[in-house]
């Protein structure tokens, strides 16, 4: 079960490193399978809403997290009806991808519940926030892997779309609020 939950927690790390590259222009895209049939399907006009999606992926990703240890909350909350653009769909996915891998790097496993997060929808943006406990060294279950600068490049990619990408350690917690516009510009 350990090397499992071993094997899974650096899979995420692996995927998070992939899209920093991608991000760099050192590497090409590696495609999401589930994402890039959501999209093709969108433009075809046969997909599920995006807010489905999303909330397939935060569940899964809950019972990951919980696989791993770290119990928290996701939710996703759609009050709008407008369809997202494919490219800000894959920059929320991206971006939720790179919180995720985060939260095995630097959240507190002890903590009960050590994250929440929530996703909203609605007729103009994205909104993104969430919140841990951060770990000290010893309570991470990545200790000693390399740290990147996934957050920067999100942040620089979701500004393009005239969004705002903010994030910040305080009295040991970390927190982050993003507001993607649902048409990229």
């Amino acid at each position: 079960m350990l090397d499992t939950i071993y094997e899974r927690s650096h899979h995420a790390l692996d995927r998070v490193h992939e899209v920093i590259d991608v991000l760099n222009g050192t590497r090409e895209p590696v495609t999401n399978p589930d994402l890039s049939e959501g999209i093709a399907a969108h433009e075809e006009g046969m997909e599920s809403p995006f807010e489905a999606q999303l909330e397939k992926y935060v569940e899964d990703q809950d019972r990951t997290m919980a696989m791993l240890g770290i119990r928290g909350t996701s939710q996703v909350r759609c009050t709008g009806s407008k369809t997202v653009s494919p490219a800000v769909r894959r920059a929320t996915m991206n971006l939720l991808e790179e919180i995720y891998a985060n939260l095995v790097r630097h959240c507190a496993m002890r903590a009960d519940p050590a994250y929440h997060l929530f996703v909203t929808i609605d007729d103009r943006r994205i909104r993104i926030n969430e919140v841990n406990v951060l770990a000290d060294e010893s309570d991470s279950l990545t200790h000693g892997h390399r740290h990147g600068s996934g957050l920067s490049l999100h942040r620089a990619s979701i500004e393009a779309f005239g969004g705002t990408l903010h994030a910040s350690a305080q009295d040991g917690a970390w927190t982050i609020d993003a507001e993607i516009p649902i048409v990229a510009n």
